[in-house]
């Protein structure tokens, strides 16, 4: 078991616990830009909450230009909360090792000072029919899955990808 007390620590207001919203989580990885709009008008989207770390991305429509422009031409709000992102040391470790386990416990470790973050993601999706965004296409190696298992008490979490 992972021991997550740090996080744990932080402070959620009332209203959080009073409501459990539903939050989705997408990846991007090898969707065009087409596809992945249709699966947000799919799941009747209004905001989109980008988590990476940094929002660079060659691929057409995911750049941090470029996204919030195309999401406010289809009627979906961008909001950016990149201090939820996944370290690049942490990234490059788990690419080198594999070790799942340890990516995981060394991601919730860097969240630790992120209360603030992390409860504005919780409002966001209270007021909205919300997804999280990150790169993976596969979301059990995403950083996105473990802020979902640490939220479970305050959102259900539904992985579109």
């Amino acid at each position: 078991m992972v021991d997550c007390a740090p996080l744990r620590k932080w402070q959620v207001n009332d209203d959080h616990r009073k409501m459990k919203n539903t939050i989705y989580s997408i990846g991007h990885q090898g969707y065009p830009f087409w596809y992945f709009l249709s699966t947000l008008r799919q799941h009747k989207i209004d905001t989109i909450i980008d988590i990476r770390g940094h929002a660079i991305c060659r691929k057409t429509g995911f750049s941090k230009n470029s996204l919030p422009v195309n999401l406010n031409n289809a009627g979906i709000e961008y909001e950016n909360i990149p201090e939820l992102g996944c370290k690049k040391e942490i990234r490059d470790r788990f690419a080198e090792t594999g070790d799942i386990n340890e990516y995981k416990n060394s991601y919730l470790n860097s969240l630790a000072n992120k209360e603030e973050s992390l409860s504005r993601l919780i409002s966001l999706a209270n007021q909205s029919n919300c997804v999280m965004m990150a790169f993976d296409a596969a979301h059990e190696q995403c950083h996105r899955h473990f802020i979902g298992e640490e939220l479970k008490e305050y959102l259900y979490v539904c992985h579109l990808s």
